[in-house]
């Protein structure tokens, strides 16, 4: 695996990323990994080939198309449905992706709540991670590991993971789509994350089999501070409000009128993390 000639993207030396896992680069085209599934560029849009091996996971879970899914559409590369694109009227469109494997991608987030705020999405549509088959655990520990390294070492800052998880069925969506996303936000250390750290959270082993069983196709927050361990609050007889999390975090760091993204898209600030690792 090769890593960008522009410094301001590059790694430690002695960190080495895994095969199956790939920076994104504008500039150059990468060569086709090992994994079932890649995506190749060709006219400025983004084709995905999927491989037999891929398929039975395709079937076990409900896709939409991504003319329905703005995260979908960023990840795919359609301009059309990409909220980022859109907010940045005028300027050439490009794929917004900043670190990909076979099953997910890194894209920036709308509405940071500090710099390097990041989302990891699973390529395929669904609800929360929770619903991810737990075949695809190892590749999601190297990605997420890849992904928090290389913002903390970015950012120099440690990496604070939340999900707000989606149950498995219903009709409350709580963003504009109903794609499962992870937040990586590099914060200062120390955070005061006081108020998150009272809260009633059951720790586990952040698998994805075990965060299966515990949420049992329950709404729920998951929660990983730098400490690395693992959190979650299954949602009872009362449901969390949207945007939870961002609004617990943005009052922890004293940016508590920045929560609401809707509010503060900030899409310039979101360009600027993914130009920090594709350019």
């Amino acid at each position: 695996m090769r890593y960008s000639s522009t410094p301001s993207c590059c790694l430690r030396p002695s960190f080495c990323r895994p095969s199956s896992v790939r920076r994104v680069s504008s500039h150059k085209r990468r060569s086709r990994t090992s994994l079932s599934w890649w995506a190749t560029r060709s006219g400025g849009s983004t084709r995905v080939a999927t491989t037999a091996a891929s398929l039975t996971n395709v079937k076990k879970i409900a896709m939409l198309k991504t003319t329905e899914c703005c995260l979908c559409s960023q990840v795919a590369g359609e301009e059309f449905n990409d909220l980022i694109a859109r907010m940045l009227i005028g300027e050439p469109y490009v794929r917004r992706v900043m670190l990909e494997s076979g099953s997910f991608a890194a894209i920036p987030s709308l509405g940071p709540l500090a710099s390097g705020h990041t989302l990891l999405c699973p390529k395929m549509h669904v609800r929360s991670f929770a619903q991810l088959e737990p075949d695809l655990q190892d590749e999601y520990q190297v990605v997420k590991k890849e992904l928090r390294r290389a913002l903390s070492y970015q950012y120099h800052s440690g990496v604070h993971l939340f999900e707000h998880g989606m149950a498995a069925t219903g009709d409350r969506i709580m963003c504009p789509t109903d794609h499962a996303h992870m937040h990586f936000v590099p914060l200062p250390c120390p955070c005061d994350v006081d108020g998150i750290e009272h809260l009633p959270w059951t720790e586990f082993d952040g698998s994805l089999r075990e965060l299966t069983q515990l949420s049992q196709g329950r709404e729920y927050i998951l929660f990983e501070p730098p400490d690395a361990v693992c959190r979650l609050l299954i949602a009872g007889e009362c449901i969390f409000e949207s945007q939870y999390m961002r609004k617990l975090i943005a009052q922890a760091i004293g940016r508590g009128e920045k929560w609401n993204w809707r509010d503060n898209p900030d899409p310039r600030s979101a360009d600027e993390t993914w130009r920090r690792f594709a350019l």
